[in-house]
């Protein structure tokens, strides 16, 4: 849920009090908060004296629950979302993606930390081209083979990859377009226009990440976790009876019967999802 606090805010300019409302914590389920974060909305103040504009120095949470991220933003220090997410993790444990906000000073990075996950392009910002090996590169929270998540649609997957691929509904909630050069796209069966919002890729598409990690060259649930941080659970996938570890915009999946079997240092990555 969000926060938000009424406090005396002086004008930095002028040093006149004006009673404002504040936010410490905000989610998506704010009309437009998306937008009204993007438009400099959230803890900025127009000092009602002097029109000085300015923004209010204090931490904000922001939360998506559908997308499942969080992001801290704090001009000088992370001190209280530190100790905050030590409570949770004692609770809900480190899988838990509110025990692990990526954390930002500055806001404008903070902003373009929103976009990305958005799926928001500046007609400025380069997005990815047809044939350019960066496709092979997998982006979290962000995409791979030259389709964007939460921007592409079907429409686009089919322009790029061609209609030769199948299609199969995941139980009532989104379908899977799977394509044998080693790649799937998924859209929600509810949503008309058809955006995607998870990719996952195989072996054979030969994708990669920055770190190195790529699926012809066997690695472990080790060597991620050496990277993105070690889980104390696995999650498991009803659709495709895989288990998987689920980090901020990116999965790996394992065999199922294996982790039953296997300590999970030695567990052998079979696919990576995009989300």
């Amino acid at each position: 849920m969000s926060n938000i606090e009424k406090h005396s805010i002086p004008c930095p300019k002028c040093k006149t009090i004006s009673e404002q409302n504040i936010f410490h914590s905000i989610n998506t389920s704010i009309n437009n908060i998306i937008d009204k974060i993007l438009n400099d909305e959230i803890n900025f103040v127009t000092c009602p004296d002097c029109g000085n504009r300015f923004q209010v120095k204090t931490g904000l949470l922001f939360n998506n629950m559908e997308k499942q991220y969080a992001l801290y933003f704090h001009p000088t220090t992370f001190e209280f979302i530190d100790q905050e997410c030590l409570k949770s993790k004692r609770m809900f444990g480190n899988a838990f993606y509110l025990t692990n906000p990526t954390k930002f000073h500055d806001w404008q990075d903070f902003k373009s930390e929103v976009k990305r996950r958005e799926g928001i392009v500046d007609f400025d910002e380069p997005v990815f081209e047809d044939d350019n090996e960066e496709d092979k590169l997998i982006i979290p929270g962000r995409g791979v083979g030259g389709i964007v998540i939460n921007q592409h649609s079907s429409k686009d997957v089919i322009n790029k990859y061609g209609n030769d691929y199948e299609m199969e509904a995941i139980f009532s909630y989104s379908y899977e377009m799977r394509y044998d050069e080693g790649i799937s796209f998924f859209f929600k069966q509810d949503d008309p226009r058809e955006i995607i919002y998870f990719i996952r890729v195989r072996p054979e598409f030969n994708a990669y990440t920055e770190d190195g990690l790529d699926l012809n060259n066997d690695f472990s649930l080790r060597d991620v976790a050496e990277i993105y941080g070690f889980l104390n659970n696995l999650s498991v996938s009803e659709s495709t009876s895989q288990a998987y570890a689920r980090y901020d915009g990116i999965s790996f999946y394992v065999d199922y019967q294996e982790a039953l079997s296997l300590p999970g240092e030695l567990l052998i990555v079979k696919e990576i999802g995009i989300h």
